[in-house]
């Protein structure tokens, strides 16, 4: 048995209902527990009883997550809240999980309370760090600085009091420890999450092999996108590069989300340029990783992105708008940086990549380095475990 035990509070977490939500804290829970963590993970699903669950296949997924799960040595607690799009005050969801994660720890308390995200995870965490007397850690992704606080009533002051109550305050970047300490006067710890480098270096092969090995044709040049079908990840840009490409380029994008139908009614229309190939379980994705030409991603807003540091594990060339932690991971020759919102200068960015094998081999090649010298998640875990004991001593 451990002699650190660590709550965390965390949005998602993958389960065979759901592979893909919340990854990047799977990787992260691993390698912590592989420090010797006694590490509980409590990641709330939306209760969603049999007439919503028949309505949208997400819903069916959350009806589907188990309660309870083990992890490897990952205590994974998936207990039932009321949530509904928009997330409205009077739903007080932060009070929702405190209270959930209070229930499942049956009158023990942790060393070390760790929230993922300012809310509602974050506030949750630093309430039940004050309750127990417990010094409490929130981790900054992204979202949570970058568009809550504009984008809800109140949100800049519940952002203000998760930092301010914190033990500690983590960044997963640079950028977003400055947006941070813009808005609230308090520098957080840049710490990223770092991405498991041994599965995307197995995944490596010649490109024709990789093709091969997925189905893709052998005879075009694919650029691939992963994520969130979102307008903020610049996805209706991307749909706009399409007709702009060289006939020989093929789109392919991975992932789910509200601009499902409006994408799918783009691909019908350009079947010979844009592919929607739907969520895909993250064990593949390595496998479709290195079958790409180049990994895009024109986001408006990021906090590091995951899928360009599992690209660049894997020497993938790179594009991707110059918002938040973005620049600082590719640095000056580490990929292609291009401005957000504009589909001209995102499709010359790509065009630059396809020209140009040399340099985009010499351009991954630092990029590889830069992931494994700063973004291994192992090593970041260490670092992670020493802040843990630090704040218990």
């Amino acid at each position: 048995m451990s002699d650190l035990a660590v709550l965390w509070l965390a949005p998602a977490y993958p389960s065979p209902a759901d592979t893909v939500g919340g990854i990047f804290t799977q990787t992260q829970a691993r390698a912590v527990s592989r420090q010797g963590v006694d590490l509980q993970v409590v990641a709330p699903v939306p209760w969603s009883p049999w007439p919503i669950r028949s309505l949208h296949p997400r819903w069916r997924r959350y009806a589907e997550s188990p309660r309870t799960a083990l992890d490897g040595l990952v205590r994974v607690e998936r207990p039932r809240w009321l949530a509904m799009p928009g997330s409205p005050p009077w739903l007080a969801t932060d009070r929702q999980v405190e209270a959930l994660a209070r229930g499942t720890w049956h009158g023990r308390r942790p060393a070390v309370v760790h929230g993922h995200f300012a809310t509602p995870h974050g506030q949750a965490a630093v309430r039940l760090g004050h309750h127990w007397r417990r010094p409490t850690v929130v981790t900054l992704h992204g979202s949570d600085v970058n568009l809550q606080p504009q984008a809800r009533r109140g949100g800049r002051a519940r952002l203000q009091a998760v930092v301010d109550g914190a033990t500690e305050v983590l960044a997963v970047s640079s950028a977003l420890a400055e947006r941070t300490t813009l808005l609230t006067g308090r520098r957080p710890r840049v710490m990223p999450v770092g991405v498991d480098l041994e599965p995307l270096r197995a995944a490596r092969r010649p490109l024709g092999e990789a093709r091969e090995r997925v189905g893709w044709p052998a005879d075009r040049s694919v650029v691939t996108f992963v994520g969130r079908l979102l307008p903020a990840k610049g996805l209706r840009e991307l749909a706009a590069a399409a007709d702009r490409l060289p006939k020989e380029a093929l789109i392919m994008v991975i992932g789910d989300g509200p601009l499902q139908k409006e994408l799918a009614a783009s691909a019908a229309a350009r079947s010979d340029r844009l592919r929607l190939l739907g969520p895909i379980d993250h064990g593949h994705i390595p496998d479709l990783l290195a079958a790409s030409d180049v990994v895009v991603l024109p986001s408006h807003a990021e906090g590091l992105p995951t899928v360009l540091v599992e690209a660049g594990a894997m020497g993938i060339p790179v594009v991707a708008s110059a918002v938040g932690g973005v620049p600082e991971l590719l640095g000056a020759d580490g990929g292609w940086l291009c401005p957000p919102r504009d589909p001209e200068a995102l499709t010359a960015t790509i065009r630059r990549v396809l020209d140009d094998p040399a340099e985009a081999a010499r351009r991954s090649a630092n990029l590889e380095r830069t992931v494994a010298e700063e973004h291994d998640v192992d090593r970041q875990a260490a670092k992670l475990v020493a802040l843990y004991r630090s704040l218990v001593a």
